[in-house]
């Protein structure tokens, strides 16, 4: 659903009233009881909540560091429709220095806006009506030669299905009109799916089409420049059986309470007596990465030998949040 600019209102009681420009969705309103905000992420009107004409008012705690930063947050009550979205949310904002070390309660209020249909269609359907376009004389349009299609997160069997069903396919010439249809053909296949069209220097296209997991940004930092290495280059599944001590990391309790799961995975530097040194981030869900690297740093490992002597390792280390645990 698209997204509108609107002025979101920090209520301070009686008080003065300041305003930040946040891209909520049209019916989405923030009120932080009094709370002074530096920034916040957007929240969003879920699609399905539209098309059931579902309204309500979520109220959340958040608990905040030293910085005014969220580190931890929970819902008080609400909508389950609602739930996910303002969680995810809550981990992109950051209060004012003043309200350091502190827990707070804020609402967000869901109203369908003004002119939302009484019968809401099928989202799939009412997706192909937003993206219908008029038709373009012959010759009008430049053309793109389609070079790649890469779908992330799903599975084998569903990917092939998802393939033979989108109409286009790599090499072909392509237009505005066949990538609107691309869209609405696999947003009808799953409405979850995300559509990210790109084009490289030669004016090809590359479509990437991926689920909201698979599409969740990967977190790259500078590796630490005190590394000098030259160390060794092992295997993950090799170097995992050399540990001798390996503390769980915590399930974070916002992904818990939003439902997130995965692997986290690292780029990590083992030490000559098997301590983990330096860890970079490779990929994995921006709430689990906390926790994981917490715990990865108090690792050990036995001392990996070459000719006889220790030696520095490199190695990849996935760490595997599931809700079962």
């Amino acid at each position: 659903m698209s997204s509108l600019k609107i002025a979101f209102v920090l209520v301070a009681g009686l008080g003065a009233l300041a305003a930040q420009t946040v891209s909520d969705s049209p019916g989405v309103t923030v009120e932080t009881n009094g709370a002074h905000m530096r920034h916040r992420g957007a929240v969003y009107y879920p699609s399905e909540a539209v098309a059931k004409r579902i309204e309500g008012t979520v109220t959340a705690q958040v608990k905040l560091d030293s910085t005014g930063s969220v580190v931890d947050a929970s819902i008080v009550s609400g909508p389950d429709e609602f739930r996910k979205t303002v969680l995810l949310s809550l981990l992109n904002w950051h209060f004012g220095a003043d309200t350091a070390n502190s827990t707070r309660q804020v609402s967000i209020f869901f109203r369908l806006p003004e002119g939302t249909p009484q019968q809401s269609r099928p989202v799939a359907e009412a997706r192909a009506s937003d993206f219908r376009l008029p038709p373009n004389p012959a010759g009008s349009e430049p053309t793109s030669t389609l070079k790649s299609i890469v779908i992330r997160g799903l599975s084998d069997a569903d990917e092939q299905a998802l393939r033979a069903k989108l109409g286009v396919h790599e090499g072909e010439s392509v237009t505005m009109e066949s990538m609107v249809r691309l869209s609405i053909v696999a947003h009808m296949f799953d409405q979850h799916l995300r559509i990210a069209p790109g084009r490289t220097a030669a004016n090809e296209t590359i479509v990437t089409i991926s689920t909201p997991d698979a599409d969740q940004p990967r977190i790259l930092p500078v590796p630490d420049a005190s590394y000098k290495g030259p160390g060794i280059r092992v295997g993950g599944a090799v170097q995992q059986s050399k540990l001798l001590s390996q503390p769980a990391p915590v399930y974070p309790p916002l992904a818990k309470e939003a439902r997130v799961q995965g692997v986290v995975r690292f780029e990590a530097v083992i030490g000559k007596d098997g301590a983990v040194q330096n860890l970079r981030v490779i990929s994995g869900h921006p709430i689990l990465i906390q926790a994981a690297q917490e715990a990865v740093k108090q690792w050990t490992y036995r001392p990996t030998l070459l000719n006889g002597n220790p030696t520095e390792v490199v190695t990849t280390i996935d760490v595997n949040f599931t809700l079962a645990q």
